[in-house]
């Protein structure tokens, strides 16, 4: 399990804050998000709290607030509800504290005693009907039943069971519920995806694009989950609700607003290429839909970019394009390259577009960081073939890791077909590279199988070495 991640627990969807180091990286190769002259957005990463999207300003002789599900800031590799959380709770000349059965206790000492008297399911299910019915809940109290029944729940194939108790939750104790609504709809969303129950999916992920503005970092796992099984039509309708909110939030850093922006715009266009037997950039449908994100439409950019993805203008490369005696050049022709790709993969593989998109992004910061970082004695067709040491450590580094590894990884053997059918690379070239690979699929399978909340991914990598085959 260290391959990825170290002492975490790696089945939890929550999601994790942002980071606040920049990393320098060319996203997406889109027009909508301003291409390579784009200033990039920080990356999502672990352990430094919640609501870093925001522009709040921390005092930096107080302590940084750290959301329940981030790493300790102490560094035992803990969750930080389970480890500091009680801890760092400001300390206070209040009354005694009163025994469980009355009045709620602080926090810590409630989960303490909430874990102690839940010790298996079926207990945690009662305790939390009574204190629910009692009135004694909190949010942390709630959270933290919630959790522990949650998989378990999924172990038990109890799924809507755990989604009764969410709704009465919602019913009881609707105060309780809108400062937990984040994780209540996640793991609801999560139930429904696996049960591929689509329209309840487009209910629950609605609800909770109506609060984007003050969760926005919440989102991405969202996204990555609806990106991975190729549902455009929920993820445009999701977009459109949340960025209405967003465009105006006076809270949000502006590289915030523009990645959404920008993200928000690709999956229009996707789905419009996809619902549209013959796409093209003055259809008034298009423009009224992206209109809605922004003003400043530019029509021979969005030409371009449906050129593109149907295949109507791929340019004929050769594998001298990228060598590296040039990197600059080098660089900017993977960034075309790459613009191609989602495309190949819907009409020959018929991959979604949004789960294309997501392998497009991996693989394409992946070989250029390879070819920042190689000597110029490295071929071109080295610098564009994964190799399993690399790939691994990139995806070791990975934030956010479930639904973007997969892709990416499911989806190499796609690449190196587009790079056979683009005339880069030959047959037997491929056939070794997915031969070095083999080991790296058993690792992410015995990774990915831990998110028991939602198995398909681990599923496709045990099914890799089929899809692998290089003809």
């Amino acid at each position: 399990m260290d391959l990825f991640l170290s002492e975490k627990n790696s089945y939890d969807l929550t999601p994790r804050p942002p980071s606040l180091k920049g990393n320098g990286e060319q996203r997406l190769p889109s027009p909508f998000r301003g291409g390579e002259d784009r200033t990039p957005p920080l990356r999502f990463g672990e352990g430094l709290g919640e609501g870093l999207l925001r522009k709040e300003v921390a005092d930096m002789n107080q302590p940084q607030k750290v959301g329940r599900n981030a790493l300790c800031p102490c560094g035992s590799g803990k969750k930080y509800k389970k480890c500091c959380l009680g801890k760092d709770k400001p300390q206070t000349d209040s009354a005694p504290e009163k025994p469980l059965s009355f009045e709620p206790v602080p926090v810590s000492e409630n989960i303490v005693q909430v874990n102690q008297q839940a010790s298996d399911y079926e207990n945690r299910i009662r305790l939390f009907h009574q204190r629910l019915e009692d009135g004694l809940i909190n949010n942390d109290t709630a959270f933290e039943l919630l959790d522990n029944i949650y998989l378990e729940a999924v172990q038990h194939n109890e799924r809507d069971r755990f989604d009764a108790l969410v709704d009465k939750l919602r019913q009881m104790k609707p105060e309780v519920y809108a400062q937990e609504r984040q994780y209540c709809l996640d793991w609801k969303i999560t139930n429904a995806v696996v049960a591929k129950r689509w329209d309840k999916v487009s209910e629950l992920v609605k609800e909770m694009a109506t609060h984007a503005p003050d969760n926005l970092d919440t989102f991405d796992p969202i996204f990555d989950q609806l990106s991975y099984y190729g549902q455009l039509t929920i993820l445009t309708e999701i977009a459109k609700i949340a960025w209405s909110g967003i465009k105006i939030s006076k809270d949000l850093f502006k590289w915030a607003i523009d990645e959404f922006q920008g993200q928000a715009m690709d999956w229009v266009m996707f789905d419009y290429i996809e619902t549209h037997s013959s796409p093209h950039a003055a259809d008034p449908e298009l423009i009224e839909k992206l209109s809605f994100f922004t003003d400043e439409l530019q029509p021979d950019q969005i030409e371009r970019f449906i050129a593109g993805i149907t295949g109507k203008q791929e340019k004929i490369w050769k594998i001298g394009d990228f060598d590296l005696n040039t990197p600059e050049i080098a660089q900017q022709h993977l960034f075309e390259l790459m613009t191609e790709f989602p495309g190949y993969l819907r009409r020959v593989e018929n991959v979604p577009y949004s789960k294309g998109q997501m392998a497009q992004e991996h693989l394409y910061l992946y070989i250029r960081d390879k070819q920042i970082s190689a000597s110029e004695k490295k071929s071109a067709m080295s610098m564009l073939i994964p190799e399993r040491k690399g790939i691994e450590r990139y995806f070791k580094d990975m934030e956010s890791p479930q639904y973007p590894i997969a892709a990416t990884f499911e989806l190499i053997p796609g690449w190196l077909r587009f790079m056979v059918f683009k005339g880069l690379i030959s047959v037997d070239d491929a056939r070794k590279a997915i031969q070095e690979l083999w080991g790296t699929d058993v690792k992410i399978y015995e990774f990915l199988k831990e998110y028991i909340s939602d198995p398909t991914p681990a599923e496709a990598i045990r099914q890799w070495r089929e899809y692998a085959v290089i003809r």
